[in-house]
């Protein structure tokens, strides 16, 4: 037991145990003996260690889904802004495309024309943000608690992540390009 005097001589901040009971099953015999060990001491909260860590770390946790809610709204954005990107660039292309079509390029061909152009501006990213990462991880490395800030799996997970949006965003746009009609096109490009 600790004793403060700094609220007079009846204050203990803090008494620790350790028993292989259930917390809250003793809790009612350690206000009764230590009533009994000193009948003016008021006993104000009974609480358990994982209790105590738990409310300490709930601001934290908070903050933590808070970061993945704004990371997971970030992501979302960034595909819809990707998607729009890929469909103004086939858009203007449509002329193009249309050509291709009409001279024997099949809906696939198309398809994977366009996703491999934007997968290599994903593939582009990824070697420009993986460097950056490195040189700028000082930065950010004392905000992250336990996390190593270049870890390989984070770097990997994070380049398959950018990846996979920049393919699902390129997809519609591709896929729609992929049914333009030869004449449509010839005409809107004219």
């Amino acid at each position: 037991a600790v004793r403060n005097g700094q609220y007079g001589s009846n204050f203990i901040n803090t008494i620790e145990l350790r028993s292989a009971k259930d917390p809250a099953a003793i809790a009612r015999d350690v206000r009764q003996v230590l009533t009994e060990i000193d009948p003016g001491l008021l006993v104000i909260n009974v609480n358990t260690l994982s209790d105590d860590v738990l409310r300490s770390l709930s601001q934290e946790a908070v903050i933590a889904i808070l970061a993945v809610f704004f990371a997971m709204l970030a992501l979302v954005l960034a595909c819809v802004g990707l998607y729009g990107l890929m469909a103004y660039i086939v858009q203007r292309r449509t002329g193009e495309i249309g050509i291709r079509i009409a001279l024997g390029a099949d809906r696939g061909q198309v398809v994977g024309m366009v996703l491999r152009e934007a997968l290599a501006q994903a593939i582009a990213g990824v070697f420009i943000g993986i460097p950056l990462a490195f040189v700028t991880q000082h930065l950010v490395a004392n905000k992250l608690f336990g996390i190593n800030p270049m870890d390989v799996r984070n770097s990997a997970i994070a380049a398959l992540t950018l990846v996979l949006c920049i393919t699902v965003a390129a997809f519609v746009p591709a896929y729609r390009a992929s049914r333009v009609d030869p004449l449509v096109a010839l005409r809107h490009n004219a």
